[in-house]
């Protein structure tokens, strides 16, 4: 079969080619069904006539898909198309081992960490039964992430003849011709001694193949060279590799290892992959200094030896003295004796930093020997502990969606926020446990030694605090305005028990994060003193430091721990730390033992976007507006005015654009937080949430922005208005118990009279974004009543059953402005339904109109981000502003971090 770009076989789009192998062409294409691109193999003719071979490779292929692992790419499956076979596959993007060894070998370190993933997912596929049985190079991808995934594991099997089990000449990686003769060279440079004689295969062949591999990235060369396949073939079935090849870096353990790979005789080979694994992640944590001494034969010189222990120091360092600090062997050393080291870890495949949130949330436990953070994998946030004498982090069960965590004193429970409690876990594992219920808005927390946790409850005001054991909150620390002062934030309690530092920022202008400043708090007194001016965000380290932020670095400054006062001036520490823009806060964290951790990165902004006019076609049009955060974009009756939420630093503020004068001006100021504007059906006011008193609350204002906010009647609830009812006497809105925000219901405030509100739909399920129709009569709505968020129609006041809109998911519902026709949106869909209203209701199937990468709302503060024109003819999206930013997939260590504040202190020397 053949294939071209902008072919479309099954439900699978060509794109354009990847490359050739010896199953044939590989082409990239694009899964119209499920919107994601994939690679597509064409399976050959020759497999598909033969009926015992076909049935066998699929048989291969169903138990090929069944391997889930993140260093195994995936299959996604056999796809029959025009007669012809297609085999799906995961697409991996970066560079091929064998293109990068091309270069030159790898650094020990980095050779190591690449083997170590192969080797992970070998071992999950000999768990499965499965073998590679054509390892090498260009079946190793090196993704851009750091992460590796191997490619066509198993496929050797299912697509060779059924007598290649015996007969040499038929293996696939002998006799594809259409691979050219330096891959067939290649591949028979990594078979195993039995492969080469066409003897039967088992685990142990990938296990020579793995040490080939291995060899390889350390020397650049392979280790069984030759010049035609029988030369190489010859190798490999009685030469040994050059071991003086190795790098003298090289850690015994890892010469022992390739030696105990490369054995002829599968007897005598290494006999499971896990041991290899094992063997250089040891071989990874061990220190310098408790290396064996090398055998005779493989001792380098001096200098090699020097070059191998400050290699092994600096490379490893992560892991070997986290094993030390987790044994309580490690003390910060004297700076003539070690300097600061640097290196980094991993997070858990699959996982990054979040940077486009506001919430840094990193920690040590009191003694430095565990280490939490908060990563994002599969679009949830969450907390990972890792104990830093293990190779690995774990998810924190009961943590997803929580930030800002820290530990108790004793280091025994981790307490964290998420956008309605303040939670607490025991690290021995445990079910989460609440310790009081809080706003969506915290800006930190900490856990004193008297019992009581003190955190910043909303970025506007001062400190409050709580009983360990739970209860309520009550108000600690006021601002003092005649000081300038407008909110106390990030506290962190002192090891003397009593004082705390916090940073005081500014009273007239909370946007200037610069003019923020470090305080020091008196427990016993409740005074404050400034201590150093100009910084946002401030962390204290044992035994006698603080790390601030200024400006765009983490700079650092000696104190004495009597008087709390600096006893020299700030020095800059790390320049290429993430800083969050929002709040000038930034991803770092320090131990008491000297460890310190951060992300690399510069200014994480929030993700900039654009609104834009798309028409039913799928046209879009930018609207003259600069590029900001944008949300909740809402169109006025007459459709002259756009009303939109812009997002800057840690504000939300409600503005206003009017179309024909290109005059854009706020609505709601900009101090504070408003969100969810929606137009009243006269076009004369616009409702909106506004947090006040720690919980939003409803609140409209003139649309022309004359007169005052007035606030709507209080509910003692979280309330979110979406629709006004034709007549405008009502507002329906969703509402929810502070610290129950997972458990929302539909209430209607009557405009007229006292301003009551009352539910009009509460159930054990979460109910919310109603939207009235054109006609008055009937109320769209999302529910997760089917255990899934959908859309519903109910009738608003009558007899009547709801109607189920969606049909696969979706939220974000919309009335058309004649009424006829009913919106919403799941994925990058946007859906039509055609609905009629009288004298029934009744809608017909949904339809996809559009399809685009526009941001996407559905929550309580983002009910709909999108609008309908008053035509019916166009709709009002969010376009992001696409940055090209690598994820943050790891994290970066330094060890004896002080000696980098003393070599700056000292001039260098």
């Amino acid at each position: 079969m053949t294939l071209s770009p902008g072919t479309r076989r099954g439900s699978y789009e060509i794109v354009a080619p990847l490359g050739a192998g010896g199953m044939g062409e590989v082409w990239r294409a694009r899964d119209l069904r499920l919107r994601r691109e994939v690679a597509i193999k064409a399976i050959p003719e020759s497999f598909v006539a033969d009926p015992e071979r076909l049935a066998r490779f699929e048989r291969e292929a169903r138990l090929l898909a069944a391997l889930n692992h993140p260093n195994i790419a995936v299959i996604y499956g056999i796809e029959e198309s025009e007669g012809s076979l297609l085999l799906v596959l995961e697409i991996v993007e970066g560079e091929t081992l064998a293109e990068r060894l091309a270069r030159g070998p790898l650094p020990v370190e980095e050779a190591l960490s690449v083997c170590i993933q192969i080797a992970a997912g070998l071992e999950a596929a000999h768990e499965r039964g499965v073998i590679h049985r054509d390892l090498k190079p260009a079946n190793v991808k090196l993704r851009p992430d750091g992460s590796v995934k191997i490619l066509d594991l198993g496929l050797a099997r299912a697509v060779e003849p059924a007598a290649a089990v015996t007969d040499p000449s038929l293996s696939p990686t002998i006799t594809s011709g259409p691979t050219g003769i330096g891959v067939i060279l290649g591949t028979a440079a990594y078979m195993s001694p039995e492969q080469a004689r066409g003897k039967g295969l088992d685990k142990r062949t990938d296990i020579f193949s793995f040490g080939c591999v291995l060899y390889e990235c350390l020397t650049g060369e392979r280790a069984f060279p030759g010049e035609s396949i029988s030369d190489t073939l010859a190798a490999v079935l009685r030469s040994e590799p050059d071991w003086t090849a190795l790098p003298a870096e090289t850690p015994p353990r890892i010469r022992d290892l390739l030696r105990r790979c490369l054995q002829k005789d599968p007897k005598r080979r290494l006999h499971d992959i896990a041991d290899a694994r094992i063997e250089i992640e040891e071989a990874v944590a061990m220190p310098a200094d408790a290396l064996p001494a090398a055998r005779p034969g493989w001792a380098p010189s001096s200098s090699g030896r020097s070059r191998f222990l400050w290699a092994a120091a600096g490379l490893l360092a992560g892991a070997a003295v986290a094993v030390l600090v987790a044994r309580g062997l490690f003390r910060p050393p004297d700076r003539n004796i070690l300097p600061s080291i640097r290196s980094s870890f991993s997070l858990p495949p699959e996982t990054r930093i979040d940077t486009r949130g506001r919430r840094p949330s990193m920690a040590f436990s009191p003694d430095g020997t565990s280490f939490v953070f908060r990563a994002v994998s599969d679009g949830v946030a969450r907390l990972y502990l890792r104990s830093m004498d293990r190779a690995e982090a774990s998810p924190i069960p009961g943590t997803e969606g929580a930030f800002n965590p820290f530990f108790s004193p004793d280091g025994e429970w981790l307490a964290f926020f998420t956008t309605s409690e303040l939670k607490k876990v025991p690290l021995a594992g445990g079910t989460p446990l609440t310790v009081a219920v809080v706003p969506p808005i915290t800006q930190g927390g900490t856990w004193a030694s008297d019992g009581f946790i003190y955190f910043s409850p909303i970025s506007e005001g001062g400190l409050s605090r709580v009983a360990a054991a739970g209860g309520i909150p009550e108000t600690f620390t006021t601002p003092d305005a005649k000081e300038g002062e407008g909110a106390h934030v990030w506290p962190q309690a002192l090891p003397d028990g009593e004082h705390f530092l916090l940073i005081v920022r500014p009273g007239k202008n909370l946007q200037d994060l610069e003019s923020s400043n470090l305080a020091i708090h008196s427990l016993k007194t409740g005074r404050r003193r400034i201590v150093l001016q100009g910084a946002s965000f401030a962390r204290y380290a044992p035994p006698g430091r603080i790390l601030f932020v200024r400006g765009r670095s983490v700079q650092a400054v000696s104190v004495d721990p009597k008087r709390w006062e600096p006893t020299g001036r700030p020095v800059p520490l790390l320049r290429d730390v993430l800083i969050a823009s929002s709040d000038a806060t930034a991803y770092f964290a320090v131990g008491s033992n000297g460890l310190l951790v951060y992300a690399a990165g510069g200014l994480a902004e929030r993700e900039t976007s654009t609104p834009v006019w798309v028409d039913r076609n799928g046209t879009a049009e930018s609207l003259p507006l600069p590029t900001r955060t944008y949300f909740t974009p809402r169109l006025s009756p007459d459709g002259r005015t756009l009303a939109f939420v812009v997002a800057e630093r840690s504000r939300f503020s409600v503005w206003t654009y009017d179309f024909a004068r290109k005059a854009l001006s706020p609505l709601v100021p900009e101090r504070g937080l408003a969100f969810n504007p929606v137009w009243a059906p006269d076009g004369l006011r616009i409702a909106f949430s506004r947090l006040e008193r720690e919980w939003p609350q409803l609140f409209w204002r003139a649309a022309d922005g004359g007169g005052a906010l007035e606030a709507l009647a209080p509910s003692g609830q979280a309330d979110f208005p979406t629709s006004f009812s034709p007549d405008g006497r009502l507002l329906a809105y969703s509402s929810a118990a502070p610290g129950k925000l997972e458990n929302s219901d539909i209430r209607l405030l009557s405009l007229a009279g006292k301003r009551e509100g009352r539910p009009w739909l509460a159930t054990p399920f979460d109910e919310f974004s109603p939207f009235f129709s054109p006609d008055g009569r009937w109320i769209a709505y999302v529910s997760t009543e089917s255990g899934r968020r959908e859309v519903y129609v109910r009738p608003f006041a009558g007899p009547g059953g709801r109607v189920r809109i969606s049909t696969e998911g979706g939220g974000e519902p919309a009335w058309s402005p004649d009424g006829k026709e009913l919106f919403y949106r799941i994925g990058d869909r946007l859906m039509g339904v055609r609905v009629e209203t009288s004298p029934t209701f009744t809608a017909a199937t949904p339809r996809v109109l559009l399809t685009g990468s526009y941001v996407a709302g559905g929550g309580l503060d983002a009910p709909r981000l999108y609008d309908v024109s008053p035509d019916g003819k166009r709709f009002l999206f969010i376009k992001p502003i696409e940055k090209k930013e690598e994820p943050i997939t790891r994290l970066e260590l330094v060890v004896n971090w002080p000696a980098m504040l003393e070599r700056a202190t000292s001039g260098g020397k």
